[in-house]
């Protein structure tokens, strides 16, 4: 298992996002690329415990099939969307 370190925020409700930040490891959105429409599943972990809605913070990530799926999008450096369901709920962006 590879975790790559990124900065993430996740959007309060009223921006479209979440009630609230899903802290610890687990949290399954999927991954798309700002300009993209193909979605990437993608495993959070490692969110603090003090963070906050609309405020970026360090997490990890992890693919859930790298031998499978194209991530290279999301190792380009370049932010892309969060998203839960059909709602774009955050951003992130991988750094390491």
């Amino acid at each position: 298992m590879i975790k790559y370190r990124a900065r993430v925020e996740i959007y309060s409700s009223d921006r479209g996002g979440r009630p609230c930040v899903p802290t610890g490891s687990g949290f399954s959105p999927h991954a798309c690329s700002l300009d993209g429409n193909e979605y990437l599943p993608i495993v959070i972990h490692d969110v603090p415990s003090a963070a906050s809605l609309n405020e970026e913070f360090e997490a990890s990530i992890e693919f859930l099939y790298p031998d499978k799926l194209d991530y290279s999008v999301l190792t380009s450096r370049q932010c892309f969307d969060l998203i839960e369901g059909i709602k774009r709920i955050g951003i992130a962006r991988i750094y390491s």
